[in-house]
């Protein structure tokens, strides 16, 4: 029992240690919080991020206002898209009823429950438009190819 104990208490440990050497997060992080890190990486280096995976809970939004805190980009200059293609109209829609729906700039958890998403981000350093972009886990493939699409002709606002 005491093994067990001292296991969990190591593992606790060591997640906070490397977060503080490197920034990896071994107990996974929130979108709010993914989609912050993303674009604090396009405004400092432009271009197309790595994707990352996290947990959308339930109600909760995704602002421009708030993704880009702490960053050098303006709220305005920042557009959210579904990315995942057409077979993931109902993960991610701008009307309808999908489990993500994006409208008035924000991308908002409307599933009830919690949902894994693949987030990626790019910005072109020749304008002061960025893309962060948002779709189901089973289409990261899409999720790339379209982002760097959207990232080279940005949608309006």
């Amino acid at each position: 029992m005491m093994l067990v104990i001292s296991v969990i208490v190591a593992l606790a440990i060591l997640g906070v240690l490397l977060g503080f050497i490197g920034g990896v997060n071994i107990f996974g992080q929130n979108a709010p919080q993914a989609a912050s890190s993303l674009i604090q990486k396009i405004t400092t280096n432009p271009g197309i991020t790595e994707i990352i995976e996290a947990d959308f809970a339930a109600a909760t939004v995704l602002e421009p206002q708030t993704v880009t805190s702490g960053t050098t980009l303006s709220p305005s200059n920042l557009r959210i898209i579904c990315a995942g293609g057409d077979a993931d109209k109902t993960f991610c829609d701008t009307s309808g009823t999908p489990q993500v729906l994006i409208t008035g700039g924000a991308a908002q958890n409307k599933s009830g429950q919690k949902l894994k998403v693949s987030l990626a981000a790019c910005k072109r350093a020749t304008t002061k438009v960025a893309v962060l972009c948002i779709s189901s886990k089973e289409s990261e493939v899409d999720l790339i190819n379209n982002c760097r699409a959207a990232c080279d002709n940005p949608p309006s606002p």
